[in-house]
């Protein structure tokens, strides 16, 4: 099968705070933007989140047992999937999927806090976009 690209990121977080979040991005606009971050919602999770025409949907929302993790977003047949690991060796972890964006995206990391929070701190490593040889997923 055929692959896509991977847009890959190592963070190291610990949110407490609620909302606290840092991941990826694939951008159009405010309103037209797929995200995969780790976001302190009670604890900490895994969401993948996909917002089309201003209408935020959240896809898939994992609990996340460590402070460092690695996220992933692969496009490949036809959609983005989610995945993430907790060591740059150990096994993937399917998040979710969804729709591609309708136009090309802009790609990025991002973090986010309330304004006027106590500081808080990510630290993000091994930031990559490359092909992938062939689906990593099965279906």
């Amino acid at each position: 099968r055929a692959g896509g690209v991977s847009v890959e990121v190592t963070l190291t977080s610990d949110p407490q705070l609620d909302g606290e979040q840092a991941g990826l991005i694939l951008y159009r606009s405010d309103g037209d933007y797929i995200k995969l971050v780790k976001e302190f919602k009670g604890t900490p999770h895994i969401i993948l989140v996909r917002e089309e025409d201003d209408k935020p949907v959240v896809i898939a929302k994992v609990e996340c047992p460590t402070q460092r993790v690695v996220l992933d977003l692969v496009l490949t047949d036809g959609r983005v999937r989610a995945r993430f690991r907790t060591d740059d060796n150990g096994t993937w972890r399917a998040v979710g999927d969804c729709t591609p964006l309708r136009k090309t995206p802009l790609v990025g990391l991002f973090a986010h806090v309330w304004p006027g929070a106590s500081e808080r701190w990510v630290k993000f490593s091994t930031f990559r976009i490359q092909a992938e040889r062939e689906s990593p997923f099965q279906e």
